[in-house]
């Protein structure tokens, strides 16, 4: 009896870990990771890591930008070039305003997303999605 029990919470186990490794590639990472003001603009850069278990042909994702009181400034949208799955990507874009001047961006996910086989992958993209910043510039919900 004890055998059986010893297997069943193993399988279970297995099982588990096997589900932690599906949700682990159902995920696309939008992480900010650097941010400096050049010629009176915001360059943004993302690490962008592709782990939904297919390959993105191309993606497009709003931003919103909140000034240090929180006022809105601006949205842009922002193209992701092709990302193989399991591959990442650094990418690099220009905001108007100065860094100092950004108190915190915001998206509300993908607007557009197409597989490599031209189907449209919106809602995979949309799911999976998961943003955050390491930088003084919060990104969605890491800041207060």
């Amino acid at each position: 009896m004890r055998r059986m029990a010893m297997a069943a919470l193993s399988a279970v186990g297995i099982a588990a870990a096997a589900g932690q490794v599906n949700a682990q590639q159902t995920i696309f990472n939008l992480d900010l990771i650097g941010s400096d003001t050049e010629g009176g603009q915001c360059k943004v850069v993302f690490d962008a890591q592709n782990r939904l278990g297919f390959d993105i042909a191309q993606a497009q994702f709003e931003v919103y930008i909140l000034d240090p009181a929180r006022q809105f400034k601006g949205s842009y949208a922002l193209s992701l070039p092709a990302i193989q799955a399991g591959k990442r990507k650094i990418l690099k874009f220009s905001l108007p305003p100065p860094c100092d001047q950004i108190g915190r961006l915001v998206s509300n996910g993908f607007t557009s997303c197409t597989g490599d086989d031209g189907a449209d992958r919106l809602k995979d993209c949309a799911d999976g999605l998961r943003m955050s910043s390491t930088r003084p510039i919060p990104f969605n919900d890491d800041a207060d």
